[in-house]
This record gives structure tokens, C-alpha cells and sequence, in this order.
């Protein structure tokens, strides 16, 4: 009766912040939109001016804007200058270019592309669609947007269509019924395998974050890592699908019910539960539930001192196994009753160097390692500590982000992941960061392979084995088992913008632009802040002449980088003046005015303009800055210079005596031939 009553509480409440949340998203569109008119006639306004009238940050309204109406800050402020532009040229007796100029157009070119793009018709013939609506004539007339990709079909034609498709259809259920039958008469064996059947036979699980309910509400990063380590136990059992914990996490604090969120994963049960903690102990409330009907297959509660947070964990993994009737094998049985520390202080500052390096900023980054060797210097054989300070060092490598000189931190990483493995050869964890230091830091490709693959064996749930070996496959051109790998990380963790991003980059360096657009707009409604994703959209739409794309790709790019931001609001001109290639070229002078400037992004953009020799003279560069041990500034680019053996942004340059010795200096020479079936040249 408790639970029931319980449960009722829930979902009334749900409920309740539902509604709450739609009254307060109305409120907010109706300020942004009162913003946007009262400011209408400026050409100069823009998204900043929006950005700062609402006093949130860029990103901060772009997500929301996102969430509610699942458009972009210039997307919503072009739909409202085109809605009343629409309006004001049905009831003033003005011209196109003066309509366009009263709603902050400054150029009427411009408007007419951006109208016509909306609206489905050009601005001169509205006064025309509309008198034939009032008159009655049956044309072929779009009253509405078509910016949601609503298609414009005659309404004669839509009837024509109706009468083939119903043969086909009724042919083809003709034909699935003869098969069932002769099938079933003559093998004796079900025709037709319910593929919902076998998916709820299947023992797939999701664990939502775990609440705090300590008295201190900064205890959240030791439930975070509660539900981190219980989640990694039961990675490691075989006969358990279980969604990981980024995935998990953007369902927190959603109004959905447990067998929604179930049924939008696709998985069969759920483990929700909280974390109390009280000095030296641990009180851990965990609930396993059957997803499809809301049932509780057990509620249980299990409080242990400190010292025993890792028996408590591999317990609450073993109750889920025995619940959900799977054996479990003596090496599962021993990895999950393994205990990595006995020393609850180093534990603790473990669980905090976890929590700040999950944040992925230059600052939580530093915090991260201030923890990890304060749990190194509890307990010296802590391999998950030494892992997990090399990870850090490995990220800080990667963007620069050290004191000194950035080879200090990628040496660093690589002997204290040396150090991890000595202490736990098994660990997944520093096999991963080892691969990655050997393929991007050292060039040592087939070392790097091998410890990749180490990796995926130790445990072959751990998604960032599978991302970055993705990764080195596409480094050198195996590109089919490359998006295997990338494919079983996106499995693993659906969610994760990250992995969607890559995703989208590996699909867009093999061309595959149609693929790499979905990928990247999956990645930023999950996470709208990557630059990098914005500079490769701008050159998809280069590439495919969708122009308005690329304007709004490029001032978005331009927009995120506090460097480039003043110069955003002047995209919409250049391009009226002079088009995509006049963008491009403003696009390669914004970049180099930024110190330092992303020497890869600039290559790619003389590529694309044919500018050969510009092209090769940044990718020159790049590599005698990483020959000479980067002395001077580095970035992202600096570090991904083995991208442009596969790379189609530089097919143009495949020939080239300048690229080729590029690519030889990496080590990446065969690699490059044999993709293409070709002999490697006498070296």
C-alpha cells in the first residue's frame, strides 16, 4: 500500500511540474519574441543583442531555445522578421524592398532567398496565392511554412497518388499472407519471429543516477560514483545489456515515467535507488524494477561503513544478476568482488577527481588531478587512481591546457598509465589511454592497435575503448571496421554528444555528408556548444551550394568563439555582397586574426578554394611545430594532424609531392596506398 501510495505521489507530481513547464516555456517564448519586434527594424540586431536582453549566456539560451521549439537564437529571430514581413506585405501598399528593410533585412536579395525558403513561394507572389485562396481557385498554393519540411503537393495529385499506393500495399499484404501460409504448412515453423517478443526476453537494464540525500548536498559526486562503480560491475557481466550512465543521465530530472524512459531506451528493467552518507558510513536504498509494468521486483536497503563501499556495490550488482536470473562465471564473480582499495580517504578523493574530470574544463581539469594523486598518496596501489591521472594528463596534453610544455604532460600520461597497468594489468581504462598517447602522440600505429584491443577484451562494455579505437581505425583508413567500432560506442551510450560528434566527423571526412549532417544534429540537441561541429556543417553546405545553411553554420561557428564574436554579425552582409565564396574567404580572414589560429581549419578551407599551396603551407606548419616539440602554442589542430591521410577535404592534394611527405613522416604511408589498392611508391 506504501508503494502504491508512493507511486501515486510520482506521478501526480510529474504531472503537476509538466504543466508547470509549459506555462513557463510560453512565457519565455513571448519575451523572447516581445524582444525580436521591439527591435525589428534594426538590421544590426542580432543573436548577442538577443543573447544579452535575456541575460543568459549563449549557450545557455541556444539549449533552451533548442528544447522548446528545436530551432537556433537565428532561426528564431529570422522566423519572426519573416512572419511579420509576411503580414505587413498583405496589408501595407509597400514594395518587397521596403517591406524588407522595415524588418531588418538590409539586403532585399537576401530577404527574397530567405522568404522564399520559408514560405515555399517568392514575396511577389503573395497578394497573387492569396486572392486565388479567397476566390475559391483549387492551385497548387502553400499557406503555411515549409521550413519543417512540409512538401507543397497539389491536392489533385495527392488523389492520383492514393489509388496505386493502396494496390501496392494490398499486394504486398497479399503476398506476406502466402508466405506465412506456405511457410507454416509446409516447414511447421513460425513464419513470422516477433521481434518485440525476443526484445522483452531480454535482460537489458537502465540505471538512473542515484539522489543524494545526504545532509550535504555536496555529497552528489560520492552518488555519482556509487552509481558509476555499480554500473561498472555490471558492464561485466555477459548476460546483461546496460545502458550507460551519460545516456541515463539526460533523462534526469525529465517528467517521464519509468516505463517511458524504458521504452525510449529500449530496455526491459530499471535500477533507480539513493545514497545517505553519514561520517564513516554508507546507506545505499536501490529499487529493481520491471520497466514495462512498473512492478518492483525488490526494494532493499543495505547500510556498511566506509571501508566496505566496494563489498556494498559488488552486492547490489550480484542481487541485480540473481533478479534477473543470469549465472554468473567464476572470473565475473572475481572482477566483481574485487576490491581496488581498502582506504576510504583515498576512495573518496578518487571519486572527486572522476567528478571534475567528467566536467571537461580547463580549470575542473586541474581540480581533477589535485585529487587523483591525493588518492594516489593514500594508497600508492590504487591502479584505478594512477588511471585515472593519466587520463587527465592525456586530456590536458590534447588541448594545451598545461603550464609548460604540453610533450611534459603527454610523457607524464604515458609512464603513469604504465604505472596503472602495473599494478592491474587488466584495466581497461589505462589500455584505452595508452592506445590513444601511442597513436596520436607517438605515431606507433600497430603498438597502438594492440592495446586498443587489450582494452575492448579486459571489458567489452567500456564505450571509450570502442570510440577511440574507432578513431585510430579511421586514422589509418580502415574505414568499414571504423564505423563498427564507432556503431558499438553509439550502442553503448546513445546519448553521449560526444560520440555522435566523432561519429558525424568520421562520416564526414569519407563524404558521406547526408550521414555526418544527421550525426551532428543529434550531437548539438544533446550539446549545442562544439565549434568544431558548426565549421564542418559550414563546409557540408558549401559543399552542397545550401547557402542560407551555411551563413547560419558559419555566424554559429563564429558565435562560440569569444575571439571571432564580434565579427559574426557581419556574415549576413558578406554573403549578400558576395556569396558562399565571398564567405569562405571572410571565414579564412576571421581565423587568422585568433592567436592561435586552427591551422587545420584554415587547410581545409584553402582545399576546399583550390588554393593548393596555402592549403599545404598551414599543414607544414602544423608538423614542424609538432617535429619541434611544441614550443609554441597549441591547439586542437596542432594534434590532429594525422587526419589528412583520410580526409576528403584534401583529395585535392592526394597527389601532391608536399602532402605525400606528410604522410611518410607519420608512418602512415602504406596505410594510405593500400586503402586506395594501390602499391605504396618507392620510398
Amino acid at each position: 500500500m506504501r508503494h502504491k501510495c508512493l507511486k501515486f505521489t510520482l506521478r501526480w507530481n510529474r504531472k503537476k511540474d509538466y504543466l508547470n513547464h509549459i506555462v513557463m516555456n510560453s512565457e519565455f517564448l513571448k519575451r523572447l519574441t516581445d524582444i525580436v519586434n521591439a527591435n525589428l527594424a534594426d538590421e544590426n540586431f542580432g543573436v548577442e543583442d538577443l543573447v544579452r536582453e535575456m541575460g543568459l549566456s549563449h549557450i545557455n539560451l541556444h539549449r533552451k531555445l533548442k528544447t522548446i521549439s528545436n530551432q537556433t537564437i537565428s532561426q528564431f529571430i529570422r522566423e519572426i522578421r519573416l512572419k511579420m514581413a509576411r503580414e505587413l506585405l498583405l496589408k501595407e501598399d509597400l514594395t518587397v524592398s521596403e517591406i524588407a528593410y522595415r524588418v531588418g533585412f538590409g539586403s532585399p536579395t537576401y530577404f527574397n532567398k530567405c522568404f522564399h525558403e520559408y514560405f515555399g513561394y517568392p514575396p511577389g507572389e503573395l497578394n497573387k496565392r492569396s486572392l486565388n485562396k479567397i476566390e475559391g481557385k483549387n492551385e497548387n498554393t502553400i499557406a503555411e511554412p515549409i521550413n519543417k519540411k512540409q512538401e507543397a503537393i497539389p491536392v489533385v495529385t495527392k488523389r492520383l497518388l492514393k489509388r496505386p499506393f493502396l494496390l501496392i500495399a494490398s499486394g504486398i499484404l497479399i503476398l506476406i499472407s502466402i508466405s506465412y501460409i506456405i511457410i507454416k504448412l509446409f516447414t511447421g515453423i513460425p513464419a513470422l519471429t516477433s521481434v518485440k517478443h525476443l526484445r522483452d526476453q531480454e535482460k537489458s537494464i537502465v540505471m538512473l543516477p542515484f539522489k543524494n540525500l545526504s545532509n550535504n548536498a555536496d555529497n552528489q559526486y560520492f552518488a555519482d560514483g556509487v552509481t558509476e562503480n555499480i554500473l561498472n560491475h555490471l558492464f561485466r557481466i555477459k548476460g546483461i545489456r546496460v545502458v550507460s550512465r551519460t545516456t541515463a543521465e539526460h533523462f534526469q530530472g525529465k517528467s517521464l515515467t519509468i516505463p517511458e524512459i524504458a521504452k525510449k531506451l529500449n530496455v526491459n528493467y530499471a535500477l533507480e535507488g539513493s545514497v545517505s552518507r553519514f561520517e564513516s558510513k554508507v546507506e545505499i536504498f536501490v529499487q529493481l524494477i520491471e520497466a514495462r509494468t512498473d512492478k518492483y521486483l525488490f526494494s532493499e536497503k543495505f547500510e556498511r561503513e566506509m571501508t566496505d563501499i566496494f563489498g556494498v556495490q559488488s552486492d547490489i550488482a550480484k542481487k541485480v544478476a540473481i533478479e534477473l536470473e543470469t549465472a554468473l562465471s567464476p572470473n565475473e564473480t572475481a572482477i566483481i568482488e574485487k576490491i581496488p582499495t581498502t582506504n576510504a580517504q583515498a576512495y573518496d578523493a578518487y571519486l572527486l577527481g572522476r567528478f571534475f574530470l567528467k566536467k571537461r574544463t580547463k580549470e575542473d581539469l586541474k581540480r581533477s588531478m589535485e585529487y587523483f594523486e591525493k588518492s594516489i598518496l593514500e594508497d600508492p596501489n590504487f591502479a584505478l587512481a594512477f588511471s585515472g591521472l593519466a587520463d587527465a594528463y592525456w586530456l590536458r596534453f590534447w588541448w594545451g591546457w598545461g603550464p609548460g610544455q604540453p610533450k611534459e604532460d603527454y610523457e607524464k600520461s604515458k609512464k603513469i598509465a604504465q604505472q596503472a597497468l602495473q599494478l592491474d594489468k587488466n584495466l581497461c581504462e589505462a589500455h584505452t589511454v595508452l592506445g590513444n598517447i601511442l597513436s596520436w602522440g607517438e605515431w606507433k600505429w600497430e603498438e597502438a592497435r594492440k592495446e586498443f584491443k587489450l582494452a575492448i577484451a579486459f571489458n567489452p562494455n567500456y564505450g571509450d575503448a570502442h570510440f577511440s579505437y574507432a578513431w585510430f581505425l579511421d586514422l589509418i583508413a580502415e574505414n568499414e571496421e571504423a564505423r563498427e567500432e564507432m556503431n558499438l560506442a553509439l550502442g553503448l551510450d546513445p546519448y553521449y554528444a560526444y560520440y555522435n560528434g566523432i561519429s558525424g566527423v568520421l562520416y564526414y571526412k569519407q563524404s558521406n555528408l547526408k550521414e555526418a549532417v544527421s550525426e551532428y544534429i543529434k550531437a548539438l540537441e544533446l550539446d549545442p556548444g562544439p565549434s568544431y561541429i558548426h565549421n564542418d556543417l559550414f563546409k557540408i553546405y558549401f559543399k552542397r551550394g545550401e547557402d542560407l545553411k551555411a551563413v547560419e553554420a558559419l555566424e554559429m561557428f563564429m558565435l562560440i568563439d569569444t575571439k571571432t564574436a564580434k565579427n559574426a554579425h557581419l556574415i549576413q552582409k558578406v554573403y549578400a555582397e558576395s556569396g558562399l565564396h565571398g564567405l569562405m574567404n571572410f571565414a579564412i580572414k576571421s581565423e587568422l586574426t585568433k592567436s592561435p589560429c586552427d591551422m587545420y581549419f584554415l587547410a581545409t578551407l584553402y582545399s576546399l578554394l583550390n588554393k593548393k599551396n596555402e592549403a599545404l603551407d598551414c599543414l607544414e606548419k602544423i608538423m614542424r611545430e609538432r617535429t619541434l616539440g611544441y614550443t609554441g602554442l597549441v591547439n586542437y589542430s596542432t594534434n590532429q594532424i594525422p587526419v589528412i591521410a583520410n580526409d576528403d577535404d584534401f583529395i585535392n592534394l592526394q597527389e601532391e609531392p608536399r602532402f605525400l611527405a606528410l604522410i611518410k613522416k607519420m608512418g602512415l604511408y602504406d596505410y594510405y596506398f593500400l586503402a586506395r589498392k594501390e602499391k605504396p611508391l618507392k620510398q
